[in-house]
């Protein structure tokens, strides 16, 4: 019976062991399958966080964008372009109702080899404050315009000036 007891103790010890160290082993495998998942979740957050950061630029992108654009259509309305000088004619002649003058267009021409720019001639009549106000108005313009000739004279006539403007358009696209 001793043997028997004793072939039982040792069972019962080398189940507990083995029990043990299954269990040891257990434990180490799912610490290792934890660190791997632990490790798959950073990575994840990682990518996570540079998707993030890329949405954020691209929508700083959209805003700019758009203030670019709304730029562009500004820049672009400073320029005339071949099919806009009609247009531009009308502004001057607009101005010149607003002024309270009298416009004639003499002519234009566009001078330059390379890159040609219209060259306008007016002659305007009104009072001094009229022709001024013409001169401050067509200087006012969203266009780049440089002076060529400008000369005003009182007329025989009391109260009436007549100025003749030369201009060209430096703001011209040749489309």
């Amino acid at each position: 019976m001793k043997t028997n007891n004793k072939n039982k103790f040792i069972i019962s010890i080398s189940l507990v062991v083995v029990s043990s160290l299954l269990l040891v082993f257990f434990a180490f495998f799912l610490r290792g399958m934890v660190d791997s998942k632990k490790n798959s979740v950073l990575a994840v957050k990682e990518q996570l966080a540079l998707y993030e950061r890329r949405i954020e630029h691209i929508n700083e992108l959209e805003e700019t964008l758009e203030k670019v654009k709304s730029n562009d259509e500004k820049i672009r309305s400073i320029f005339i372009k071949e099919n806009t000088v009609v247009d531009f004619i009308e502004d001057l002649e607009s101005l010149a109702e607003r002024a309270n003058v009298d416009l004639l267009i003499k002519g234009v021409r566009f001078e330059g080899d390379k890159d040609p720019k219209p060259l306008f001639t007016l002659n305007v009549v009104g009072s001094f404050e009229d022709v001024y106000r013409y001169y401050v108005l067509l200087e006012n313009m969203p266009y780049k315009i440089s002076f060529v000739r400008a000369s005003l004279e009182k007329s025989s006539e009391s109260l009436v000036w007549k100025s003749l403007l030369e201009f060209k358009i430096l703001s011209f696209k040749n489309e």
